[in-house]
């Protein structure tokens, strides 16, 4: 029998990763059946006395997390625990795991298939990845692993578009690329308890608070959904002209320097919002 390995993304109690970690090997399970083995290989829990402040994970402990998963990826494939035909789900594509996996595949002649998920990554100029990182380097990084994947998943089709014109992938290679959605199907059954729950006037802020996530836009849309005292437009009217300002506001967000609309026509968005 063949075998999944699973190869997460480091649970973090604050992040859906500690839910996709337990959920994922599950939802395979089901959809596998008796076809396949399940197998999650774990990192290194390394808690470092200091965190990277505001970002997804820990840009120093993540490494350490990865290595030590390629480390026991290695001892997998050298001790012949790893078959012809098994498949690897890297459940974050930005992991240099990815690499190794390839190499011994091909070197040691055992045909593997290597499925990534791609979370975000230095092709997104509004990612932290994109914005802080050195240029060219990542790219170039971020395409050798595209290539190396068999598939590469991205939840929406803008996300998908958008790293294969901004990283120039070949229409060639496209079919590679998969607009899959994420495996969020257990924590949407955990939500539905909630859905017949009495909504209130409140905005809520379900991100990181990082510059990447906006977090200005809701602390503005927050400030203008307060009882107004006077007299003054109707609230409803004053909320929805508010909510199309910020609508379109965030609709700048794709024009090409951003990774989106090629012909900035999303740039006169806001222009036609008037009070």
């Amino acid at each position: 029998m063949n075998t999944i390995w699973i190869i997460p993304i480091e649970p973090i109690d604050q992040r859906y990763t500690k839910q996709w970690y337990d959920n994922i090997p599950v939802i395979l399970e089901q959809q596998a059946g008796t076809d396949y083995n399940i197998v999650t290989v774990d990192g290194e829990d390394f808690a470092p006395e200091q965190r990277t402040e505001g970002a997804f994970l820990d840009f120093g402990a993540t490494n350490v997390y990865k290595a030590t998963q390629t480390a026991e990826v290695s001892k997998l494939f050298s001790n012949g625990k790893v078959k012809a035909g098994d498949k690897f789900l890297v459940t974050d594509a930005w992991n240099f795991i990815i690499t190794p996996i390839r190499y011994m595949s091909d070197l040691l002649d055992i045909p593997v298939e290597i499925h990534g998920i791609w979370h975000a990554g230095a092709y997104d100029p509004t990612d932290i990845l994109g914005y802080k990182m050195r240029p060219d380097w990542p790219h170039h990084v971020e395409k050798s692993w595209f290539h190396a994947c068999d598939f590469n998943y991205y939840a929406t089709n803008f996300h998908k578009d958008m790293f294969l014109r901004n990283l120039g992938i070949p229409q060639g290679d496209y079919s590679k690329a998969i607009r899959s959605g994420q495996p969020h199907e257990l924590i949407v059954d955990q939500l539905t308890q909630y859905q017949d729950t009495v909504k209130k006037r409140t905005v809520m802020w379900p991100h990181r608070y990082n510059d990447d996530k906006q977090p200005d836009i809701a602390e503005d849309l927050a400030s203008d959904l307060q009882p107004r005292a006077g007299v003054g437009p109707d609230p409803a009217i004053a909320d929805y002209v508010r909510f199309k300002k910020l609508q379109a506001k965030n609709r700048n967000f794709n024009d090409v320097s951003w990774g989106g609309d090629r012909n900035n026509a999303s740039q006169v968005a806001l222009s036609r919002v008037r009070r």
